[in-house]
C-alpha cells in the first residue's frame, strides 16, 4: 500500500479544527507509529479515538481510518491500529470517507443530549461512537458541525456493537428537506477535496 517509515502524514482528529503533518516512525501489518510535529499539549487525544490518517502514494491520495491505540505523551509518539482504508478516485456512487468529528445525539422527542464522536459517513449513513446504550431501530436526532455550520440529521440504528469503553453503531440518514440533502452531497465532495489538498500541501512543505 505504500505506508513505510519516514512518510509524511496528514492527521484529522476531532480535537483540532484543522489537520496536522506528522511523520510515520513504523509501520507493521495494521499497527502505525506516528511522531507528532504539533506540540501534543495542543491536542485532546484518548485511547480508543479515530483519527483519519491520509498520504499520499505515487500520486493516488489514500484516507485511512485509525483508532489510537497507544499514546506517548511525553515523546509525542501515537500508536494507530487501521480500521479502514478509502482510495482516491473511489469508484462507488456514494463513497464512505473516515473522519473524526463531534457530534450530539439524543432519541427522538425526548431532551437529554449525549456526546458521540463520528468516526465514518458517507451520503446514506453514519458510524459512531457513543458511551451512551441506545437500542436498534432507535430514531436518534444528530447534530453537527459541516463547513461551520450546525447540521440537524435524523437517523436509525441499524448496527449496534458493544466495545470495550463505548458502544459503535451504524447508523441510516433519513432525509426530509432537500436542503439538507445538497449541503451533505456538497460536504463530501468538499471532504475529499480536502484530504488530497491537505496532504499535497504537507508533502510539498520544507522539512
Amino acid at each position: 500500500m505504500g505506508i513505510k517509515a519516514g512518510e509524511v502524514v496528514s492527521i484529522r482528529h476531532y480535537s483540532g479544527f484543522y489537520p496536522f503533518k506528522s511523520v510515520i516512525l513504523d509501520y507493521q501489518g495494521d499497527n502505525i507509529i506516528i511522531k507528532l510535529t504539533r506540540d501534543f499539549s495542543q491536542m485532546n487525544f484518548l485511547e480508543g479515538d479515530p483519527v483519519v490518517m491520509t498520504l499520499l502514494v505515487e500520486e493516488e491520495v489514500i484516507s485511512i481510518g485509525c483508532l489510537i491505540s497507544q499514546i506517548h505523551s511525553d515523546k509525542g509518539i501515537v500508536h494507530l491500529k487501521i480500521d479502514s482504508i478509502e482510495r482516491q478516485p473511489e469508484r462507488r456512487e456514494h463513497p464512505r470517507y473516515p473522519v473524526s468529528l463531534y457530534a450530539d445525539v439524543r432519541k427522538h422527542e425526548t431532551r437529554r443530549k449525549y456526546l458521540a464522536i463520528i468516526k465514518d459517513i458517507n451520503f446514506y449513513g453514519i458510524c459512531l461512537y457513543s458511551k451512551a446504550e441506545f437500542d436498534l431501530n432507535d430514531h436518534l436526532e444528530l447534530s453537527m458541525y459541516v463547513d461551520l455550520n450546525m447540521v440537524f440529521l435524523d437517523t436509525v440504528l441499524v448496527r449496534k456493537e458493544n466495545r470495550d469503553k463505548h458502544f459503535e453503531y451504524g447508523a441510516r440518514i433519513i432525509y426530509k428537506d432537500e436542503s439538507t440533502m445538497n449541503l451533505m452531497e456538497e460536504y463530501l465532495k468538499k471532504l475529499k477535496n480536502s484530504y488530497e489538498s491537505d496532504i499535497k500541501k504537507f508533502k510539498n512543505m520544507i522539512e
